[in-house]
C-alpha cells in the first residue's frame, strides 16, 4: 500500500529550534542570510535538519550552516529551472 505524508516547509521559526537543538545555538551572523533564503525556498523541516547535523567531528557551527546555505540556494537554483522550463508563468493566454 502507497501512503503518503504531507509535510510542511520549514519557516524560519521552525529553523531556529532546529538550530538550537542541533547545533545549541540561538544567533550567529548568517541567520540572515539563512531567513532570507527561506523566504525565498520552500525545504522541508527534516530536509534542512539534515544538513544542520554535523557529518564529521571537524565540522562546527558555521560549517553546518554554510551546509544549509549552499542546500537552500541549490534548491533555489533547481527551483528556477522547472519554473523557465514550464514556461515561467504568464504564458500571454
Amino acid at each position: 500500500m502507497d501512503k503518503h505524508i504531507e509535510m510542511s516547509y520549514c519557516n524560519f521559526e521552525a529553523f531556529m529550534e532546529l538550530a538550537n537543538s542541533y547545533l545549541g545555538i540561538n544567533s550567529h551572523p548568517l541567520f540572515d542570510t539563512i531567513k532570507g533564503l527561506m523566504e525565498e525556498v520552500k525545504m522541508t523541516s527534516v530536509d534542512v535538519a539534515e544538513t544542520l547535523m554535523p557529518k564529521s567531528v571537524k565540522d562546527d557551527v558555521g560549517s553546518c550552516l554554510e551546509g544549509l546555505i549552499q542546500a537552500l540556494e541549490m534548491a533555489r537554483g533547481v527551483t528556477a529551472k522547472v519554473d523557465n522550463s514550464s514556461g515561467g508563468g504568464d504564458r500571454g493566454e
